[in-house]
């Protein structure tokens, strides 16, 4: 079975958001023939365009798996589902998102690769810069790092983030610190 490599973002704005995140990474890790690979620092962001008053915590894995990409959206939206997340609130427990799957470019009714707002969140490209800053993504004939670029000017002022320093840090530290073991 061929490996892919897949970018996910990860949200939750319902506490305890660093929790529900770690609970998020090690269920991915645990989903068959998936593994992280990496993981970003995680950031308190603002509500973007959302009527909710509750920060974020968002970050980005990078993941090599032999699932498809719809496998791969079900399997996330199963690990939601487990986690409480109700598609009917702008709150969420969870929020997985297949960011980038390889090279892949799709729109339908259930994916869209990449995703379709990645390049105007300042809380996903930052993250993703992290992992893969010259990776292009597809469609945009653009690096993550001329993405991140051409986006901050335009944000700086609307789209505030701060690295995460809550009490789950030190289990998330301990998480990525396993993964980069097993990867180096």
């Amino acid at each position: 079975m061929s490996k892919h490599i897949a970018y996910i973002g990860l949200g939750s704005n319902l506490k305890p958001r660093g929790l529900r995140v770690l609970d998020a990474l090690q269920r991915i890790n645990a989903l068959d023939g998936t593994r992280i690979t990496g993981l970003s620092n995680l950031y308190e962001t603002e509500p973007v365009a959302a009527d909710t008053s509750n920060y974020f915590l968002n970050g980005v894995a990078r993941v090599q798996t032999t699932l498809s990409a719809s496998e791969l959206l079900h399997a996330l939206q199963k690990i939601e589902q487990e986690l409480g997340r109700n598609r009917t609130y702008i709150d969420r427990t969870i929020d997985l998102d297949i960011l980038l799957f390889e090279e892949m470019q799709t729109h339908d009714k259930d994916m869209t690769i990449p995703h379709s707002r990645m390049h105007l969140r300042l809380f996903v490209l930052k993250p993703l810069f992290e992992l893969a800053p010259d990776l292009n993504v597809p469609g945009f004939k653009k690096t993550v790092r001329s993405l991140l670029h051409d986006l901050q000017p335009l944000v700086a002022d609307t789209q505030g983030m701060a690295l995460y320093h809550g009490d789950s840090m030190k289990d998330i530290a301990a998480f990525r610190k396993a993964i980069e073991a097993a990867y180096t």
